[in-house]
């Protein structure tokens, strides 16, 4: 599906993007890259461009083919490629995203239709819900895609999704990353925002684009959280094994839970009976402490009373020391008359 450019240059310079992409009289995306195609439109008069609807050109050159814009027309942005790469693969996505619906049912599916204030890449209705596809290629703020994405929803969107070149928010708003704007082939491939069930949880996986728009579109798919803070897609039989492993490790917990309940009502009885130990061993210990506390102050009783009888019996040895000086001096004295 990759637009053939020019070949590089003698400098090196890469070929420049050429639009191989083209819209029909009656609307239909068509691409001469498919050499059915070329051969049906290789000169023939009816092609447009995707942007700007001024009539194209089939040209082969140097084993190249291509589109140009008629002499005499304008290409939007003043290029073959109108505005620049980016403009013509932006386009040729939203119109590629358009056949595929049509293709898969969506007859209404229309690029750039109004819807309320608001204006999708990609709308229609399938089933009696409505579907809006933004195809964004530069980079745009989250609050924007928010707000876009709100607004749609205001508007009475049913289901939205964004194809996109930059993820910084894929994981907050319904959106795929897309792995190449210029694929080799005919499809596209989100490499990004898509996730499988596995034995471990959920698990990031490629899809081509075409395969997530028709499980969209066919109500088999689902946005939701993948884990605390990231959202994806995946398909409900994915979301259903997803809450079977969820159900069958909350069953496991809760088990594990009433084991830990019943441990901890275990460690509470047996704190209990410890409790009454430490309770009973206290009091024993007070009556001990008080007996000793008893004891103590006899012994401190018993101290002074015979500190007082000690003092006294020092007392009455110093008299009786003073006595028998006494009597000593007498004698001495009856001995001397």
């Amino acid at each position: 599906m990759a637009g053939n450019g020019n070949e590089a240059s003698a400098a090196g310079r890469p070929a420049r993007q050429m639009m191989t992409a083209a819209l029909t009289p009656g609307g239909e995306y068509v691409d001469i890259i498919d050499p059915a195609v070329f051969n049906s439109w290789h000169r023939r008069k009816g092609l447009s461009c995707l942007g700007c609807k001024n009539d194209l050109t089939v040209v082969e050159r140097d084993q190249s083919r291509f589109l140009r814009h008629r002499p005499g027309t304008v290409a939007a942005g003043g290029s073959e490629a109108h505005s620049g790469e980016e403009t013509f693969l932006h386009n040729r996505m939203k119109h590629w995203v358009r056949n595929r619906l049509r293709q898969m049912g969506m007859t209404d599916a229309q690029v750039e239709q109004s819807v309320g204030n608001q204006t999708p890449d990609v709308y229609g209705h399938y089933q009696d819900r409505s579907f809006a596809v933004e195809v964004q290629w530069s980079p745009l703020a989250e609050k924007a895609a928010r707000e876009r994405t709100t607004g749609l929803r205001t508007a009475g969107v049913d289901h939205i999704v964004w194809l996109t070149r930059h993820c910084d928010w894929l994981s907050h708003i319904p959106a795929l990353g897309i792995a190449d704007f210029d694929p080799p082939d005919d499809e596209y491939t989100a490499f990004t925002g898509f996730y499988r069930a596995h034995s471990r949880g959920m698990r990031e996986s490629q899809l081509s684009v075409s395969s997530f728009l028709q499980q969209w579109i066919d109500n088999e798919l689902g946005w939701a959280y993948i884990d605390l803070s990231r959202r994806g897609w995946a398909t409900v039989t994915d979301w259903e094994e997803r809450t079977r492993q969820q159900s069958a490790t909350i069953t496991n917990l809760k088990r594990d839970l009433q084991t830990r309940d019943d441990e901890i009502g275990q460690l509470k009885a047996d704190l209990g009976t410890k409790s009454a130990e430490v309770d009973k061993a206290t009091a024993d210990l007070d009556k001990v402490i008080t007996a000793v506390n008893q004891l103590k102050d006899k012994n401190r009783r018993l101290s002074t009373a015979l500190h007082s009888e000690t003092g006294a019996a020092r007392t009455a040895r110093k008299l009786a020391v003073t006595l028998g000086s006494i009597a000593a001096i007498l004698l001495a004295l009856l001995i001397m008359l």
